[in-house]
């Protein structure tokens, strides 16, 4: 999918448009994405310690899986950007 060149020229607008909306969502509920899946996750019967470490594994599973795409190669990731492409 590629951007029209509307939106390649206003991205800027683009992006501070999602990050104000995303910011204004704290208005309404103060629990983040984060928290809200996690208390998911771990259910009704939840201590304060299991909902931290559950919470701390999900954003370090978001940050690997996240940060190690193939087009990612400036993150430090060494994981090839196509099956059985060379590393490098």
């Amino acid at each position: 999918m590629t951007a029209t060149d509307f939106e390649f020229r206003h991205r800027l607008w683009f992006f501070w448009g999602i990050y104000l909306a995303a910011f204004l969502c704290y208005g309404f509920d103060h629990t983040s994405a984060g928290e809200a899946l996690v208390r998911l996750l771990v259910g009704p019967h939840r201590n304060p310690a299991q909902e931290r470490y559950t919470l701390h594994a999900l954003y370090g599973a978001g940050g690997v899986f996240g940060g190690c795409r193939g087009d990612a190669a400036h993150m430090g990731c060494r994981l090839p950007s196509k099956p059985g492409a060379a590393r490098p």
